[in-house]
């Protein structure tokens, strides 16, 4: 069975992820507070503003690791194994 992609390339892969992480966070139209008469819509807005922030925050995580990830690979540290206190090689 061939490596996939991003087994290949592991530092194509996590640009790419960088950057639809990145792109996730120009949008920041759905934080906007508006107000209604309707208090059923007020809610539904508030409770769509919350789900929101808490992908965003997620998304805040995932793009940490994926910086600390390419950080490793481009450092030549990806595929370590810290506690075998050896070195795997990187595929090519």
């Amino acid at each position: 069975m061939k490596p996939s992609a991003e087994i290949r390339n592991p530092q194509a892969a996590l640009e790419a992820k960088l950057a639809e992480l990145t792109a996730t966070f120009q949008d920041r139209s759905g934080l906007t507070i508006e107000h209604s008469a309707d208090v059923f819509d007020s809610i539904r807005m508030a409770t769509d503003r919350d789900v929101l922030v808490q992908r965003m925050n997620l998304s805040a995580q995932t793009l940490t690791d994926v910086r600390e990830a390419l950080a490793r690979v481009i450092q030549g540290e990806c595929g370590s194994a810290k506690t075998a206190r050896k070195r795997f090689p990187r595929g090519g």
